[in-house]
């Protein structure tokens, strides 16, 4: 019952939310200054390729975020988690 009522909370809501907004922005923070080295040493790309892969997997990324969020978009709505993402804005607030 404790672990119901904790999932159910609006804490719990916000804490996981910023732990996901965290931790991808860490992984986005350490693969774009290390994605160029890794195709050129490790995958064995040229110099002229290196540019070309790295945006090609960073749109990737990029749009998979996007198509991502569009699927997600429905579920949200149906257990109305929006009014809960609110109160990480509500220190913004004027």
């Amino acid at each position: 019952m404790f672990a119901q009522n904790l999932r159910a909370s609006k804490s719990f809501a916000i804490f996981v939310v910023c732990a996901a907004i965290f931790t991808d922005m860490t992984l986005a923070g350490l693969i774009v200054p290390i994605l160029p080295y890794a195709l050129k040493e490790r995958v064995g790309l040229s110099q002229d390729e290196v540019q070309w892969w790295n945006s090609i997997l960073l749109a990737s990324y990029g749009g998979a975020l996007m198509v991502g969020s569009r699927k997600m978009n429905p579920r949200v709505e149906q257990y109305q988690l929006f009014s809960t993402f609110q109160y990480l804005l509500h220190p913004f607030r004027s």
